[in-house]
């Protein structure tokens, strides 16, 4: 892990403890064992590191994404990994509703926020579309309904996960039930 790593997973664990607005970058220093000079020369300020953290959050995700469906030529298998790993993920888009909760939030920030979900939902369409092409010719006409679906579905247990009314256990069955109904012949 490199410093710049060190310091991002410590200015996560420092913007949660404080939220956005309450933190400081002594205080993220302290976390991460650097100083605060150390900390202006990966980031010019807090709303840039805050940013460098959610990219960094977000190819995470991105990883595990697309890792839960490399090892499945199966079209139900893999959705259901893929579903399952992400309502795990989306954990850390939870950790960021707690940094933000009562926060202003500069109009760029905003933004740049905005477009990075935009960004994520485009790159799931793509590689769930892609992965029902490549493991279902009898769904392909189909692909871009499944997929969008699928990510209602998605979105629905995720809130559900986060609300606490579902342990993984029940979520992995309602998503062999919604496949199974999608899916029948698969």
């Amino acid at each position: 892990m490199d410093k710049k790593e060190k310091i991002l997973i410590a200015a996560s664990k420092v913007f949660r403890k404080y939220g956005l607005n309450k933190t400081k970058l002594t205080d993220i220093g302290k976390e991460s064992g650097y100083n605060s000079s150390s900390l202006y020369y990966y980031f010019d300020n807090k709303e840039d590191l805050l940013q460098q953290m959610v990219l960094y959050d977000m190819e995470k995700i991105k990883r595990s994404l697309v890792e839960s469906l490399e090892d499945s030529n199966n079209l139900k298998e893999g959705l259901k990994k893929y579903l399952i790993t992400r309502v795990e993920e989306m954990d850390i888009i939870k950790h960021y509703e707690e940094i933000l909760h009562n926060s202003v939030i500069s109009p760029p920030l905003r933004l740049f926020l905005i477009n990075v979900e935009k960004e994520l939902r485009a790159f799931e369409h793509d590689i769930l579309q892609n992965f029902v092409l490549k493991n279902s010719k009898k769904y392909a006409n189909n692909a871009a309904v499944i997929v969008t679906i699928l990510q209602g579905v998605s979105m629905k247990l995720t809130i559900s996960r986060s609300l606490d009314r579902e342990g993984m256990a029940r979520i992995g069955e309602k998503i062999g039930e919604v496949l199974d109904y999608l899916l029948p012949d698969s």
